[in-house]
């Protein structure tokens, strides 16, 4: 591949890669960058001579891995700021809030999903967002296509329980909330 046709691709892979990040990530800014350290890497491996077997599919695993990684390091970060008492100004806090009654039906959504723990975001967001097959997630998130599915199903159950409670709830679904 040359850089020509790398670059046609990547143009229309950068996006997709960052919507499906930020469906697991929550943060626009931080998907958007993950998205592109994975082309730069991405562009590394093919300039070096390396075949990537699947730009798609290797660029997705390694901005997913990207944003996997700053995640725990921003988690870290917090934590070690909390030891050392720092607190977080009122401002910051009061814009926060927990009811979703004032949010529109896509933050409600959004907000759903990223309250799933973190391997079912990935596969809702590889599936839904990208369309991609279970067998094609897996190889993105490290995984076999009968986890996927597994992750899909127990996070439909959770999204179902959380995004319309009213329409009642089997127990099945009511177990997984528990969980």
């Amino acid at each position: 591949m040359d850089a020509d046709e790398f670059a046609e691709k990547a143009v229309g892979l950068h996006e997709r890669v960052a919507r499906a990040v930020m469906a697991t990530c929550g943060d626009r800014a931080l998907s958007e960058e993950c998205a592109a350290e994975a082309l730069l890497r991405s562009w590394e491996r093919v300039e070096a001579g390396d075949e990537l077997r699947s730009l798609e599919g290797w660029t997705m695993t390694v901005a997913i891995n990207v944003c996997r990684s700053r995640v725990r390091r921003m988690g870290a970060e917090r934590r070690a700021l909390e030891r050392f008492h720092a607190t977080e100004s009122p401002a910051a806090t009061a814009g926060s809030h927990d009811d979703t009654g004032d949010r529109r039906p896509a933050e409600h959504v959004m907000a759903a999903v990223l309250s799933l723990p973190e391997r079912q975001r990935e596969v809702v967001a590889l599936h839904y967002l990208e369309d991609m097959s279970t067998a094609e997630i897996a190889e993105i998130v490290g995984s076999t296509p009968n986890a996927v599915r597994n992750a899909l199903h127990h996070a439909r159950t959770t999204l179902a329980c959380v995004l319309a409670p009213e329409a009642g709830t089997t127990d099945e679904a009511e177990q997984e909330v528990q969980r």
